[in-house]
């Protein structure tokens, strides 16, 4: 029998604790790229929200569908004077971009009663879709515009709040350099 004094056991005991921290690095890294699931991946992003909203038009549209297009989400209501002032930058950002992958998701806020004929006056061109509080809440709404600039992973790369003349080049900035 081998007989140890201290500073040998703690040799010793300094050797397993390397060992196990050793041996679980390797076994969390084990197949670096097919052992972790999406899901583990997507908890490291600044994932936007997922929502399944309807359109004016009764379509549902979920936001993960959107993958791979930069996606720009505004939350608007018709009774909002800056929210009305912005909508018109983004039907033109719409029409000079969609081809490019830019989709972007309007955010009615008071309704299918007042959406529907104020869209159709204005001739917006993106989906318009209904809000809910669940998803106003996910996103932390408060102030109307809120714009969310969201990548092609799903990713919130930008949030813009309210509206003023010269934020269309803020927006327009954010989203050009995702492209």
């Amino acid at each position: 029998m081998i007989k140890m004094n201290n500073s040998n056991r703690g040799g010793m005991l300094k050797r397993y604790i390397l060992f196990a921290v050793i041996a679980l690095l390797l076994i969390s890294c084990g197949g670096s790229n097919n052992g972790s699931s999406v899901a583990e991946e997507e908890k490291n992003l600044n994932l936007a929200p997922d929502f399944t909203l309807v359109d004016l038009d009764g379509n549902e549209h979920t936001l993960s569908n959107y993958r791979g297009k930069v996606v720009i989400i505004d939350f608007w209501a018709t009774y909002c004077g800056p929210c009305r002032e912005e909508i018109p930058h983004f039907i033109q950002f719409y029409n000079e971009y969609k081809d490019d992958g830019l989709m972007i998701l309007g955010i009615g806020l008071d309704g299918k009663a007042k959406l529907a004929p104020y869209s159709k006056t204005i001739g917006i061109n993106y989906p318009v879709l209904i809000g809910d509080l669940a998803t106003v809440k996910k996103y932390g709404v408060r102030p109307i515009p809120t714009t969310f600039i969201i990548d092609r992973k799903g990713e919130i790369k930008d949030k813009i709040i309210g509206y003023a003349p010269g934020y269309e080049d803020k927006i327009r900035a954010s989203f050009l350099k995702l492209l």
